[in-house]
C-alpha cells in the first residue's frame, strides 16, 4: 500500500488491481462508486478511485475531506475497526456506503475498500409498496361500506318503498274499485319476516277492508236510506278508524325497531373505526420516515372521512328530511384542501389521470368558520365522480379562488372540470340532483352507486347558503361550479387553533398522577385508550364489564379514582346500569366522582340516556383525541 501511495500507477501491479476493481463496479447493478482509501486524521487518502461516467476518480495520494455523515465513524475508522453501513445525502446523491477493512498479514488494518450504492431505486420500491397497501385497504373499506348500503337497502328501503308505493296507488284509485285494480293484483309483496312485513300485511289488510267496506257502503246506500243503516255505516267507519290507529301504532313500533337497528349498526361499525383512527393517532408517537408519517396522516384523514360516510349511511332519515346539522369550526383552508387532494392521489394514479390543482394564495392562508367534514364531503363527491366517469389518461381540474371578500366573509368559487363521458341535457336538467338517480345507458352500466351523492351535495351546499351549477357535453366532459360564502373565523378562535397545533392542549404535568378507571369490554379499544391516557401521564386500571367496575369502586378508598371512563354496551352489566349503581354506593365520593361515557352509540337519545343515568359527560367513538383530552382537563386539570 505504501508503494502504491508513493508511485501511483507506476507501481508494479497497481494497474491490474485498479482494472479488477473497475470490472467489479461495471458488473454490479446499483453500485455507483468503488474505491480504496487510507484513513488519515485530515481525511481519506486515495489509493484507488475508479472513474465513472459523471465523476472522474481522484489520483493516488490525494486526500478527500470527510463527509458530514462520517463524523461519528471517524474514530472507529482511524482505529481500523469495522463500521456499519453509512447513509449519506450530498452532492453525489443519496448513497449507502459500505467500508471493509483491508488487513496485512499481521491482521492490522492498512486501508478500507469502499463501495457506494444508489438509494433511489430502494426508495421508489418502498413508495410503490406503500401505495399498493393503501389501495388494498381502501378497496376493502369501500367493499364493507357497499355491503352495508346493500344490506340496508334490502332490509329497509325496498320494503318501505313498496309500502309507500302501494299507499300512493291506493290514494289514486276509487276504493270500491281497489280490489279489482291492476295495482292491487300486481302489488309487490314484502317478505322480510319482521315488523316491516307485519306492517305491510296490516296496511294491505286495512286497504282491503276499506275497499270492501266502501263498496259495501255504496251498495247499501243504494238499497237502504234509513237512519239505522246510516248509523251502522258510521259504526263500520269507527271500526276502520280504530284499525287505522292500530296500523299507525304498528308503524311507530316498526320505526322504533328501525332506529334500534341503526343504533346497533352504528355501534358495530364505529367500534372498528375507533381502532383504525386510534392506531393512526398512536402512530404519531413512533419514530418513522417522513414518507411513512405522511402515509399515516393520509390514513387518518381518509378514516375521518369514512366515518362521516358511515354516519350518513346509518342516518338515511336525516338525509331524506334534510335535517343534517352543521358544526362549524375554525379551519385553515389551505391545509384543509391539501389534505383532501392528498387523499385522492391514489385513485388519480390508479387511473393515470392528469390532475391540475390550483388554489390562490389569499384563500390558502384564510381561516374560515365551516363544518369541514361537510365541506370535504361536497368536494369529495364532486372529485370522486370526476375520477369515476373520466377514462384512463383523461384530465381533471380542481380550481378554487376568492371572488369577493370583506371583514367577515370570504366568497369561494370552486370549479371541478373533467374530460369524462358527460351527461345528457335532459338528465342535467331533471335528474342530476335527484335522490337515487343515475343516468341510464349502456355506457354507464359499469358505474355503480346509490345515486345519493349529488343530492346530498346540493343539500349541503344549500345549508351553507351557497349554490351549485353544472354544465356538460356528452362525450367531452362536465364542469361543476360551487359558490359558497364562508365566514372568517374570529381572531380568538384562530389563536386557539394555532395554540392547539403547537402546544399540547392538555399537558402531562396537568394530568400526571391522576388515576382513571376504564370500563371497556373490547380489548383493542382498551389498548388504544390506555396508551392515549398514559401518554398524558395518567395511571389506568381497566375492567371488561360494568359489574367489575362497580366492584372496583366499592372496594377502593374514597378518592382513589379521579375519573371513570364508562362504555355503554358491555356484558354482565351495561354502562348505564353500572353508573346508577356507583351513584348509589354508600361512600363520600359516589355522587361527585366524574363519570364520562365513551361509546360508539351516536344518537341524541343515547347521549340523553347517559346524562339521565348520572354521567357527567360524553365522548363519542371513534374518539377525537383532542376532545378526549379536553374533557379530562375539564374534570382533572
Amino acid at each position: 500500500m505504501d508503494r502504491y501511495l508513493r508511485e501511483g500507477e507506476a507501481a508494479p501491479g497497481y494497474t491490474a488491481v485498479k482494472n479488477h476493481i473497475a470490472r467489479i463496479l461495471a458488473s454490479t447493478e446499483g453500485l455507483t462508486y468503488a474505491y480504496v482509501y487510507q484513513i488519515q486524521p485530515d481525511g481519506c487518502q486515495v489509493l484507488f478511485d475508479i472513474d465513472t461516467k459523471d465523476t472522474p476518480g481522484a489520483k493516488p495520494g490525494e486526500v478527500e475531506p470527510f463527509n458530514e455523515g462520517f463524523g461519528k465513524y471517524k474514530e472507529a475508522l482511524l482505529a481500523g475497526a469495522e463500521v456499519d453501513p453509512i447513509i449519506t445525502n450530498d452532492k453525489y446523491g443519496r448513497l449507502l456506503t459500505v467500508y471493509m477493512p483491508v488487513k496485512d498479514a499481521a491482521g492490522k488494518t492498512v486501508a478500507y475498500a469502499g463501495a457506494d450504492i444508489d438509494m433511489k431505486q430502494f426508495v421508489q420500491d418502498m413508495r410503490i409498496f406503500i401505495i399498493k397497501m393503501l389501495a388494498m385497504a381502501f378497496g376493502i373499506t369501500m367493499l364493507m361500506c357497499a355491503l352495508a348500503i346493500w344490506y340496508a337497502d334490502r332490509i329497509f328501503i325496498r320494503p318501505i318503498n313498496a309500502i309507500v308505493a302501494q299507499t300512493e296507488a291506493f290514494n289514486k284509485v276509487q276504493p270500491e274499485h281497489w280490489l279489482e285494480s291492476r295495482e292491487w293484483q300486481e302489488r309487490q309483496p314484502v317478505t322480510t319476516g319482521d315488523e316491516l312485513e307485519e306492517l305491510y300485511n296490516t296496511v294491505s289488510g286495512v286497504q282491503e277492508n276499506i275497499a270492501a267496506n266502501v263498496k259495501e257502503k255504496l251498495a247499501t246506500e243504494q238499497k237502504l236510506k234509513q237512519t239505522e243503516e246510516i248509523k251502522r255505516q258510521a259504526a263500520i267507519i269507527a271500526v276502520q278508524n280504530r284499525k287505522l290507529e292500530a296500523a299507525i301504532k304498528q308503524a311507530d313500533e316498526a320505526s322504533a325497531a328501525k332506529s334500534m337497528f341503526l343504533s346497533r349498526m352504528s355501534h358495530d361499525m364505529r367500534t372498528p373505526m375507533n381502532g383504525i383512527l386510534g392506531l393512526a393517532e398512536l402512530s404519531k408517537d413512533q419514530e418513522m420516515s417522513p414518507e411513512v408519517r405522511a402515509t399515516f396522516t393520509k390514513i387518518d384523514v381518509a378514516g375521518q372521512y369514512l366515518l362521516s360516510l358511515i354516519n350518513d349511511t346509518l342516518d338515511m332519515s336525516k338525509i331524506e328530511a334534510g335535517k343534517i346539522e352543521l358544526h362549524p369550526e375554525p379551519v385553515l383552508y389551505g391545509t384543509f384542501l391539501q389534505n383532501l387532494v392528498d387523499m385522492l392521489q391514489v385513485q388519480l394514479k390508479e387511473r393515470r389521470l392528469q390532475f391540475k390543482y390550483q388554489l390562490d394564495k389569499e384563500l390558502a392562508a384564510a381561516y374560515v368558520q365551516v363544518d369541514k367534514v361537510r365541506l370535504q364531503q361536497i368536494f369529495t363527491n364532486l372529485l370522486s365522480n370526476a375520477i369515476k366517469f373520466t377514462p384512463v389518461s383523461g384530465r381533471i381540474e380542481f380550481l378554487t379562488r376568492v371572488t369577493e371578500r370583506d371583514a367577515k366573509i370570504v366568497k369561494l368559487e370552486a370549479v371541478v372540470r373533467d374530460t369524462g363521458m358527460g351527461m345528457s341535457e335532459d338528465f342535467l336538467q331533471h335528474g342530476l340532483f335527484q335522490t337515487f338517480t343515475q343516468e341510464a345507458g349502456t355506457a354507464r352500466s359499469e358505474y355503480q352507486g346509490t345515486g345519493l351523492g349529488m343530492a346530498i351535495t346540493k343539500n349541503l351546499v344549500g345549508m351553507m347558503h351557497g349554490t351549485i351549477a353544472a354544465t356538460s357535453i356528452q362525450g367531452k366532459g362536465s364542469t361543476f361550479t360551487v359558490q359558497l360564502p364562508l365566514p372568517l373565523a374570529a381572531a380568538a378562535a384562530v389563536a386557539a387553533l394555532k395554540q392547539s397545533r403547537t402546544v399540547q392542549a392538555v399537558t402531562g404535568k396537568t394530568l400526571a398522577g391522576k388515576r382513571i378507571l376504564l370500563c371497556e369490554d373490547q380489548p383493542l379499544n382498551v389498548e388504544i385508550t390506555t396508551r392515549l391516557l398514559e401518554r398524558q401521564g395518567l395511571t389506568v386500571e381497566s375492567v371488561e364489564n360494568g359489574q367489575l367496575g362497580v366492584d372496583k369502586v366499592a372496594a377502593a378508598n374514597p378518592g382513589y379514582y379521579d375519573l371513570i371512563l364508562m362504555d355503554v354496551r358491555m356484558p354482565v352489566l351495561d354502562g348505564l346500569a353500572a353508573t346508577q349503581k356507583i351513584r348509589t354506593l354508600p361512600r363520600t365520593d359516589a355522587a361527585k366522582i366524574p363519570i364520562v361515557a365513551m361509546t360508539a352509540n351516536a344518537y341524541e337519545e343515547d347521549v340523553q340516556a347517559c346524562y339521565d343515568a348520572g354521567m357527567d359527560d360524553y365522548v363519542q367513538k371513534p374518539v377525537d383525541v383532542k376532545l378526549l383530552y379536553g374533557v379530562l382537563h375539564k374534570y382533572l386539570g
